[in-house]
């Protein structure tokens, strides 16, 4: 069982998710029924889509993308994920989000050109431009 402390604005709408969530010692154990990844996620969706209708999460950041949160000091390991969180809400429970960029660079005679990356127009933060190597 993992109690995990969250933000104070996220505690008090986790207190609203029927019954779902227990105050112990200054954490809140977020569904401690639920014993697979399947069930600790479909909690947090209802979670996360009370945040957003609380105005806490802005709806634009909602991508309907999935991301596994790993134990603590897990990353990098073959780990099984705790829970699939939406990768927009992440930072509203002080969970790490990770990605990956690729930039890349070829020769063209004597000239070096660079491969950057440009951020897609549907993007929820950024859209449409340069990705974080140039800017």
């Amino acid at each position: 069982r993992q109690l995990v402390p969250f933000r104070r604005n996220v505690d008090l709408c986790l207190l609203d998710v029927d019954n779902d969530a227990v105050v112990e010692h200054g954490y809140v154990n977020l569904a401690p029924y639920a014993n697979t990844v399947e069930e600790r996620t479909a909690v947090m969706e209802g979670v996360v889509y009370g945040l957003v209708a609380a105005g806490i999460v802005p709806a634009h950041k909602i991508r309907d993308e999935l991301q596994d949160v790993l134990p603590m000091f897990e990353y990098g390991r073959k780990s099984a994920p705790l829970v699939r969180l939406e990768r927009g809400a992440m930072i509203h429970f002080g969970v790490p989000s990770t990605a990956v960029h690729i930039n890349g660079f070829v020769r063209k005679g004597r000239d070096t050109w660079m491969w950057v990356g440009r951020r897609a127009a549907s993007k929820a933060t950024y859209p449409g431009l340069l990705d974080q190597f140039v800017a």
